[in-house]
């Protein structure tokens, strides 16, 4: 297959970060083949080393003092030398800095994540990942039926809000160079109508029938069995649909298809205690392992292990398609995860070095 230069091999893109957010959209652009410069802005929200390993690998740092009163004249300077202009200040910090103004050189799109966007009544409010997840409506899902409600680990709000301001940015870098357009355009993400946009169809659920999504703990609302139970060595996960039942149920449990009980979508919710106890006495004797290669190699079922991470880091399909990068720091291997997509016949970008992290080790 002829390869070609890395995607975005020439574009140049200037990085003002203080979260995960714009961080991780830099490191897409970074890992695309952008040349991509970084401008980290200190925070007190702490974080680890090993965040900033992965988050600035392939950029190059810059250091100025966001603080000076010659703060913004020097990154609109810098900024006149990059294609486009990422950041994830707040919206206060963005306008005292002129980001969402500055314009003139090669700059031809700015990127601005924000909690809440750049209007609103929110607009200035502080926020956190657990935050957005609460407000958008997650946590209100997540957790175990007439308990408190659970937010998710991590910064998921970040890495999803980064995804949305890649592909929009590069739709606006494509028009930009369609119409021949000098002016940059500025393209806002708001955090929250990112998390609110990934409820799938629980708002129009609620609109067009009135019915209101409610915890389920280790279950889904209408379809079962979608839960985890546990097997000989771990937790094993299924998403059997009425398309799978009579594969899953010839595969675990032929009698379950002449059971009243079960024999029926509507009866297997009313009986979904009934169901699970079932299905585990019949995994409990059986790895993970050996339950997911029966289950989708030979039942064709959507079934899956649960795997720790240390067992994500040999498997043999993320190995095979050569998703773990491998860089030595501090004179020893570290694994880390590459891009979610690829582009066929891409030459890899070069990895390079990471970017002073500031506010980030």
């Amino acid at each position: 297959m002829e390869t070609t230069a890395a995607a975005l091999d020439g574009l140049r893109v200037l990085e003002v970060s203080a979260r995960t957010s714009a961080a991780f959209a830099g490191r897409l652009f970074a890992d695309s083949g952008a040349s991509v410069t970084v401008a980290r802005v200190p925070t007190d929200i702490p974080t680890s080393e090993h965040l900033g390993m992965y988050l600035d690998r392939g950029k190059q740092g810059v250091e100025f003092d966001v603080s000076a009163g010659k703060a913004s004249a020097e990154i609109a300077r810098i900024a006149q030398e990059h294609d486009l202009l990422v950041t994830d200040l707040d919206p206060r910090e963005i306008e005292r800095l002129g980001l969402n103004s500055v314009s003139g050189g090669r700059l031809r799109a700015r990127l601005l994540i924000t909690p809440f966007g750049m209007s609103g009544p929110y607009r200035d409010r502080p926020a956190t990942p657990a935050t957005i997840l609460a407000l958008s409506g997650h946590t209100f899902l997540l957790g175990e039926p007439g308990q408190a409600p659970l937010t998710l680990p991590g910064d998921y709000v970040g890495y999803q809000s980064a995804l949305y301001g890649y592909s929009a940015a590069l739709a606006a870098l494509l028009e930009a160079r369609r119409a021949r357009r000098t002016e940059p355009r500025t393209v806002e993400v708001s955090e929250l109508e990112a998390l609110a946009s990934l409820h799938q169809h629980t708002t129009v659920n609620y609109t067009y029938s009135g019915h209101i999504r409610v915890r389920k703990g280790n279950r889904w609302d209408g379809i079962h069995p979608i839960t985890i139970l546990p097997c000989a060595d771990g937790w094993f996960g299924m998403c059997i649909v009425a398309t799978f039942w009579e594969n899953f149920a010839k595969w675990l449990g032929p009698q379950w298809l002449s059971d009243p009980r079960f024999s029926l979508a509507p009866e297997r919710i009313e009986h979904a205690s009934e169901l699970d106890e079932e299905i585990k006495t019949a995994i409990a004797p059986h790895t993970k392992v050996a339950l997911q290669e029966e289950g989708q190699g030979r039942r064709r079922v959507p079934v899956g292990a649960v795997r720790t991470p240390a067992e994500i880091l040999v498997d043999p399909q993320l190995i095979e398609r050569e998703f773990w990068g491998s860089e030595v720091t501090g004179g020893r291997p570290v694994l880390f995860p590459t891009r979610p997509f690829r582009f066929v016949g891409e030459v890899e970008a070069r990895a390079g070095t990471s970017a002073p992290a500031e506010g980030r080790s």
